[in-house]
């Protein structure tokens, strides 16, 4: 683990109660992120790994010279994250989503903070090819990232909110896996459709479910 200092300006809101923060890290660390998707691990420093640490997904590019991370400051290593002058931090882990076709449709399922794991990848999306973002949270008042989805949905990418709570004007007041359901029988989706979903077990449960019943591959995550 590698003591990396943070600085009061490398932190900003993000909604939804997230702060997006940024972590200047080793070159080596930058050449380990080669996959959207991939994660790190933050210990809060004096504390013992048992005890304070926690998986963190990576928001930016693959190779950035910078990392960042959308933050919930909640647990030893969130709140560190959001008030501490030092964290220490892992290696960028995992392998990440993978490779996909760059132009098949793309549907991509996440709620909350897990909206960083899909950040770079969206983004390095080509422009022609059809991409529909689900995003659960919790109200439609404050969603998170909002300057990341308005830049998404000038882009073209399909944005599309829902909100298990009822305050807020999401495009769809329940859960993210009922607007994906209705868009589903609404679109009729291509047999080459691919569908990626990070967030809780039971999402995750019920997109695969929902891919079975369209005939489309398996989603994939990045865990």
């Amino acid at each position: 683990m590698t003591p990396i200092s943070l600085r009061r300006s490398d932190r900003r809101a993000a909604g939804d109660g997230l702060l997006a923060v940024r972590l200047p890290w080793p070159e080596e660390f930058a050449k380990a992120h080669e996959h959207h998707g991939q994660f790190v691990v933050v210990q809060p420093s004096g504390i013992a790994a048992a005890e304070g640490s926690s998986y963190f997904v990576l928001a930016n590019a693959p190779g950035a010279a910078e990392a960042e991370l959308l933050v919930r400051p909640r647990g030893a290593a969130g709140i560190a994250l959001a008030e501490a002058d030092e964290i220490l931090l892992g290696a960028p882990r995992g392998a990440g989503f993978g490779p996909l076709p760059e132009a098949a449709p793309l549907v991509v399922v996440v709620t909350g903070s897990a909206l960083a794991a899909v950040r770079s990848l969206i983004g390095a999306r080509p422009a022609h090819a059809p991409t529909t973002l689900f995003l659960g949270m919790a109200n439609g008042d404050d969603p998170p990232w909002p300057e990341f989805l308005a830049e998404l949905a000038e882009r073209g990418v399909v944005v599309r909110t829902a909100a298990s709570d009822a305050r807020g004007a999401a495009d769809h007041f329940g859960f993210v896996q009922a607007a994906v359901e209705a868009h589903f029988l609404a679109t009729s989706p291509s047999a080459d459709t691919s569908v990626l979903v990070v967030g809780q077990r039971a999402l995750t449960d019920d997109i695969r479910a929902l891919c079975t019943r369209f005939s489309l591959a398996a989603p994939r995550s990045n865990f």
